[in-house]
C-alpha cells in the first residue's frame, strides 16, 4: 500500500529534525571574533552613551547593522548573559526560518512532499547551524528575509483583501536594521507594490501602502538619515573597508560559485529534471515573491561581487538567500508538474541527485566543523585572553593597536583600540593609504601596546602590510612580552608588544 503524501511529509520532517539534533550535539559553542565588534559598540552605548568604537575619539560605524549592537546593549543594560543570550536568540531564529519557509510554501500551495524535501535540504545545510550560534547578525537577517518571503507568498490574498501590512513591514524593518541590504529590499518591495497597484482595490491599496510606509519604510529611512548625521557618512565604514577597487572581484566570484555549487546546483538540476517550465499564468500568480526575490538577489550579488568579502566564513554573505532559493525552486517545480506523474527513470534520477546532495552536505559538514574546531579555540585561547590581559595590566586610558583581530581584544580590554582590520578605523578604511602611509599612521599612534597576529610562534609572519611594519626600524621601540597560541595547535598566534620606556 503506497504511503500518503502526509505520511511522507511527516517522515521527512522527522529526518530534518534528527539532522538538526545531531548537528547541535556536535557543534562547537563558538563565537566569531567579528561579533565582539558589535558587542563593543553595545557596551560603549550603555557605558558612555556613544554608539562608537572608541568613545571620546570621534564617531565611526564599524558594525554591519544597528540591530546587533542594540540587542547586545539591551543584554548588558539588563545584566543578562549577553554572549550566550544572543546564541539562544540565534537558535530561535533558526527555528523561525524553518517555520516561515514551510508556511510560505503552504501559501504557495506547494505539495507536501516537496515541502518536506525542502525542509531536509535546509536542515542538512551545515551553514544554518554555524550561523545560528556565531553571535553575528547573519541568522537574524536570514530569519527576517524568510519572514518577508512568507508575507509576500500569497499575492492573491494581498491584492484581494484588506490585509494588514504589519507583518510585511515589520519583517522588512528587522531586515533593514540587520543589514543595509534589508533597506534595499524594502525599496524593491515598495516599487513592486506601486507597479502592481492596478491589481488592488484603490481603497485597500491606499490603506496597505500607508501601513507599509509607516511600519517598515519610514523607520528605516529615518534610521538611515540619523546614522548619516551621527557618523557623518551615508555609507557605513565597513562599506569602505570592503570596497573593491576593480569592477569584479575574482575572489568574490569564486566564493559565489562555491556556494552555488555546494548548496544550489543539485537542487536546481533536480527541479529542472522534474519537468519543464511552469505555465505563464502560474508564474503570474507568484510574481510578487519571485520578481521581488530575483531583483533583490541580483542587486545584492552585484554589490558583493564588487566587494572584498572579508570573513565570508560559511558563505556568510550568500547564505541568507538560501531559504528563498529553496522556496522558489519548490514553487517552480511544483507548478511545472501539477497533475503530472513522473516516469520511473526520472524518479530514480531525482533520488540519485538527492543522495549526491546529501554526500555534498556531509563533505561540507566535515569542512565547516573543522573550521569551527580551530577557530573556536583561537578566540577562546588567544583573543579573549589577550583582551583580559590588557585590561588587567594596562592603565584605563592606554591606546592599543590590534593587527588584525580586534573584536574580542577590544571588547574584553575596554581600552582605546586602533583597528588595523579597518572595520572600525575611518582613516584606514576610507583613505586607502599606501604602505608608507600605513606605516606612518601606525607609528604616529604611539600606542602603549601592539597585538600582532602571526602564523609563526617565534616571530611575526603575516601579510605584507604587517611585515612592512615590523621590519621598519621604528618598530624596535616595541618589546615583545607575551605570546598566545591555541590548544589545537593551529598555526596562528597572538604576539603582544609593549612600547619601551
Amino acid at each position: 500500500m503506497p504511503l500518503s503524501s502526509r505520511t511522507i511529509y511527516l517522515s521527512l520532517l522527522l529526518i530534518a529534525a534528527a539532522i538538526g539534533i545531531l548537528a547541535f550535539c556536535n557543534l562547537p559553542w563558538w563565537t566569531v571574533d567579528d561579533a565582539f565588534i558589535s558587542y563593543r559598540y553595545g557596551h560603549n552605548l550603555v557605558k558612555s552613551g556613544e554608539l562608537t568604537w572608541n568613545p571620546g575619539s570621534g564617531k565611526v560605524e564599524g558594525y554591519t547593522g544597528i540591530l546587533l549592537p542594540l540587542i547586545s546593549a539591551a543584554f548588558i543594560w539588563l545584566g543578562l548573559p549577553m554572549v550566550n543570550g544572543i546564541k539562544v536568540l540565534g537558535i530561535f531564529s533558526l527555528l523561525s526560518i524553518v517555520l516561515f519557509s514551510q508556511l510560505a510554501m503552504r501559501r504557495l500551495q506547494v505539495e507536501l512532499v516537496r515541502r518536506g524535501v525542502a525542509a531536509v535540504l535546509l536542515l542538512a545545510t551545515p551553514l544554518i547551524y554555524l550561523h545560528s550560534i556565531s553571535g553575528l547578525e547573519t541568522i537574524f537577517f536570514t530569519a527576517a528575509l524568510t519572514a518577508v518571503a512568507y508575507f509576500l507568498a500569497d499575492q492573491a490574498l494581498l491584492f484581494a483583501t484588506g490585509k494588514s501590512a504589519l507583518g510585511l513591514g515589520g519583517a522588512l524593518l528587522v531586515a533593514g536594521l540587520c543589514r543595509p541590504e534589508g533597506i534595499a529590499l524594502a525599496v524593491i518591495v515598495l516599487a513592486h507594490l506601486l507597479i502592481s497597484k492596478s491589481k488592488f482595490n484603490p481603497l485597500i491599496f491606499k490603506s496597505f501602502l500607508i501601513q507599509f510606509i509607516v511600519i517598515g519604510l519610514a523607520p528605516l529611512l529615518a534610521y538611515w538619515v540619523w546614522r548619516a548625521s551621527y557618523y557623518g557618512a551615508w555609507m557605513p565604514n565597513s562599506y569602505f573597508a570592503k570596497r573593491y577597487e576593480g569592477f569584479l572581484n575574482p575572489e568574490s566570484l569564486w566564493a559565489l560559485a562555491k556556494f552555488i555549487g555546494y548548496y544550489c546546483l543539485i537542487p536546481i538540476a533536480g527541479s529542472l529534471l522534474i519537468g519543464g517550465w511552469p505555465r505563464l499564468s502560474q508564474l503570474r500568480s507568484r510574481s510578487l515573491l519571485l520578481s521581488v526575490g530575483a531583483a533583490f538577489l541580483l542587486c545584492c550579488t552585484f554589490a558583493y561581487l564588487h566587494s572584498n568579502l572579508w570573513m565570508n566564513y560559511g558563505s556568510r554573505f550568500f547564505f541568507p538567500f538560501l531559504p528563498w532559493i529553496l522556496i522558489a525552486l519548490s514553487t517552480l517545480s511544483d507548478t511545472a508538474t501539477t497533475g503530472l506523474k513522473l516516469p520511473r527513470w526520472k524518479m530514480a534520477a531525482i533520488g540519485t541527485l538527492l543522495l549526491l546532495q546529501m554526500g555534498a552536505m556531509g563533505f561540507r559538514f566535515h569542512q565547516e566543523w573543522g573550521f569551527l574546531n580551530y577557530y573556536h579555540w583561537i578566540v577562546q585561547d588567544e583573543l579573549i585572553p589577550v583582551g583580559k590581559y590588557l585590561k588587567a595590566h594596562l592603565p584605563d586610558r592606554s591606546k592599543v593597536i590590534s593587527f588584525m583581530d580586534a573584536g574580542a581584544v577590544g571588547y574584553y580590554s575596554e581600552l582605546e583600540i586602533v583597528d588595523f582590520g579597518r572595520l572600525s578605523d575611518a582613516y584606514l578604511a576610507t583613505q586607502h593609504p599606501d604602505q608608507a602611509q600605513v606605516e606612518n599612521y601606525f607609528f604616529a599612534q604611539m600606542a602603549a601596546a601592539v597585538v600582532m597576529s602571526s602564523t609563526s610562534s617565534d616571530t611575526i609572519a603575516y601579510i605584507d602590510e604587517a611585515m612592512g611594519i615590523v621590519n621598519d626600524e621604528r618598530f624596535q621601540g616595541y618589546a615583545q612580552i607575551a605570546t598566545w597560541g591555541n590548544r589545537v595547535e593551529y598555526p596562528y598566534w597572538q604576539h603582544l608588544f609593549l612600547l619601551s620606556p
